[in-house]
Formats: C-alpha cells, structure tokens, sequence
C-alpha cells in the first residue's frame, strides 16, 4: 500500500520511511506539503491528513478536497485517490534519490533544516517570501515582536524576511518547548 507512495512520490517524513509507519509527510511542491496518517486496520480507507503550507497554496486544495470527498474509492490505489481528493499530483523525489533544494529549505529563524525531528512546515503566505519555518520557531519570533497581538491562542505579527502580516497558534508542543526555555 505505501510502498506505491514511497515510490511515486517525494516523502519528506518519516527521513526513512519503514512498512511499519503509517504515517507519510508528502510534497506538493517547494512550499506545501500533506501529512497522512493510514488507519493500518484499514489502509484503503480515507487516512486522516494535515495540509501544510500559505494559505494561497492551501486553500484551493481545500476547496477540492470539499468537492471530491464523496468520490473516494476503496477500489482503487490509494495514491490515485489521493490525487484525485487533493486536485494536484505529488512532486516526484529528484532523480538518483537526491535530496535538492528544492524542498530542503531550512527553516528562516534558527536556519536547521531539523528541530526535533521536524522538518519546517509554516510558510509564510506572500507569493514572493514563501520562507518556511518550524511553528515553534515562528512562535517564539512573534512573541518577541513588540507589535504582536494575541487573539486566544493564535499570535499576529510580521514574517521577519518580507514583513508581511503572519501567524502561528499556540499548541501544546509550543507550549511544552516554551516552558523548558
């Protein structure tokens, strides 16, 4: 089942992915990215799924996600689905296995391509930035901002490359690194 994944599409996590994980990061392209996670017990069935990247980027495959739902298919291959929910193909791994610089943007804050095994995975949303962060990362940068503003638990502040409006919410592994500082 994931091994046509593996295969047919650039997997950005697990770094090496094994059978025994069910969960796979995959590239749209430079800045966008799903994560998937495959109920093992039920592998053909719609996996649940978290779209990372701007907004600009995001949302229209939200919109097609919207109008193709009802159209999945225990029948057929669950790469092909996907696509078909998603509206748009998976970038391919670059030839010979290599890893490019395409997607392997470090993130614009503390500049490692890893924190904790995590790859950046907030892009900020104007056209011309497109810089990746960690959410943590992009956290602690907005909390710093004098000109930051907090609505519950979402900070709002400027991208510190193009000075555009940005944001991250506050989730509970933000929290947990904030509290270790």
């Amino acid at each position: 089942m994931l091994d046509e994944i593996d295969n047919n599409t650039w997997i950005l996590e697990p770094e090496w992915p094994t059978r025994s994980s069910v969960m796979r990061r995959i590239a749209f392209g430079r800045s966008a990215s799903v994560q998937i996670d495959l109920d093992p017990y039920h592998p053909r069935a719609l996996p649940e799924y978290k779209l990372m990247g701007p907004d600009h980027v995001i949302n229209p495959i939200r919109q097609n996600i919207i109008s193709q739902l009802a159209f999945w298919d225990l029948e057929i291959s669950l790469l092909d689905n996907l696509q078909g929910l998603f509206g748009t193909e998976f970038a391919k791994k670059p030839p010979g296995g290599k890893d490019s610089l395409q997607f392997r943007t470090e993130c614009g804050i503390c500049y490692a391509y890893r924190l904790d095994g995590r790859i950046p995975e907030k892009a900020c949303d104007n056209p011309q930035c497109l810089q990746l962060f960690h959410p943590v990362c992009l956290y602690e940068w907005l909390r710093s901002l004098p000109s930051c503003h907090q609505s519950f638990n979402t900070l709002f502040g400027q991208c510190p490359y193009c000075s555009q409006e940005c944001s991250s919410r506050a989730t509970l592994v933000n929290m947990k690194k904030i509290s270790t500082n």
